[in-house]
């Protein structure tokens, strides 16, 4: 069976059905005009800081429309980080800067070079602990590199920081499912949807989730909008099919 097909076949059903899952504020065409109203006004105020010799500090953002989920938007520099040569020449010339160390982490964490970003990072929060981008940024480390415990209490003081940034709460829900913690990673994806409605990242995860707890219905009710969203995400399009396909209802795993 085609995926795609058969994705957007379960997407039929899982409307029909009225499944459970957070609502869109908006319809899709809103939602597209006001996301290239944001990209315009966001590029007008970079150009408007470069021209003025700013440079603001890289937390993570998510691209829209990617397709390729955290293996592509998290690697190949569309969340934000700066080039290397460009990290490091902030670093030489503001060696006491939280936000050039925090940028330089990234932009080594995006290249594969884990063990430079977590010095790098953890250099960032001993010049100012407040950061809540720095230990968010540590935190994805640090689930990289399976130090789940590290994980999450590095996200859950982002989260304390910066309560309202919808970023903080999805990589704070990532690190509470990795460590088994289920039901609190669910909250921390829904009020991360409550904040971004169109959210395309948090509703992936929260179908995921829904689904590694064996609810189905809901899972998918969350899955068809992020796919309304992002057409070409391939973990929604494979998850979906796999729901319809091969594991329609997982067996709940009783203690």
């Amino acid at each position: 069976m085609n995926s795609q097909k058969s994705a957007f076949a379960l997407l039929a059903v899982a409307l029909s059905l009225g499944c459970v899952g957070p609502a869109l504020s908006q319809d899709n065409a809103k939602t597209q005009d006001d996301k290239a109203a944001k990209m315009a006004a966001q590029e007008k105020a970079t150009q408007e800081k470069q021209g003025k010799g700013d440079s603001s500090t890289v937390t993570i953002t998510e691209s829209v429309g990617s397709g390729s989920g955290r293996d592509g938007n998290w690697k190949k520099h569309a969340q934000g980080a700066p080039s290397l040569k460009v990290a490091k020449k902030r670093v030489e010339a503001e060696p006491k800067s939280a936000d050039a160390h925090n940028d330089l982490g990234w932009a080594l964490r995006q290249n594969g070079k884990l063990d430079e970003a977590e010095a790098e990072l953890k250099k960032a929060l001993e010049l100012d602990d407040k950061i809540p981008y720095g230990h968010s940024n540590l935190s994805v480390v640090y689930l990289d590199t399976n130090r789940v415990g590290d994980a999450v209490k590095e996200a859950e003081r982002a989260v304390s920081i910066d309560g309202k940034s919808p970023v903080f709460r999805v990589v704070y829900g990532n690190a509470l499912s990795a460590d088994g913690k289920l039901d609190e990673a669910i909250k921390e994806y829904n009020q991360a949807i409550v904040l971004r409605a169109d959210y395309e990242n948090a509703l992936y995860n929260l179908g995921r989730v829904l689904h590694l707890q064996g609810k189905n219905a809901e899972a998918s009710g969350a899955l068809s909008q992020a796919l309304k969203l992002d057409p070409n995400d391939r973990r929604v399009v494979d998850l979906l099919d796999k729901l319809l396909t091969r594991d329609p209802e997982p067996k709940k795993v009783t203690q």
